[in-house]
């Protein structure tokens, strides 16, 4: 008999390409509506769809599948964010002169200071 687990009838393998087939469109539209990113999303559903690979044993009830992948794909755009760590820029040395002109440019240099 071969090592490759039967659930249902089926591999895993055909039930993972079967849950590919039927839910990558609506993954892929619920990655876009969370980072509003075409790459971002691509992203984002390559590694939802990864990691339900890696468990998919952990999906007892097919009927369920949409639920737990927006829930790994929500969970994965969570952990991106963890990730980033924004530039911090240090303004204690930073001054702008004061003056009264009331020119553009000096109103935006004091907007970016602020």
């Amino acid at each position: 008999m071969s090592d490759v687990p039967v659930i249902q009838g089926r591999t895993k393998k055909q039930r993972y390409e079967s849950l590919v087939a039927a839910l990558y469109q609506d993954v892929y539209r619920y990655a876009f509506w969370l980072c509003k990113s075409q790459h971002m999303a691509e992203d984002l559903v390559q590694e939802t769809f990864l990691r339900a690979w890696r468990s998919l044993d952990s999906l007892l009830n097919d009927k369920a599948a949409k639920a737990w992948l927006f829930t790994i794909c929500r969970r994965e755009n969570a952990r991106q964010y963890e990730r980033y760590r924004p530039e911090l820029v240090d303004i204690d040395g930073q001054s702008i002169p004061e003056s009264s002109d009331n020119e553009p440019e000096s109103k935006m240099d004091r907007e970016l200071l602020h």
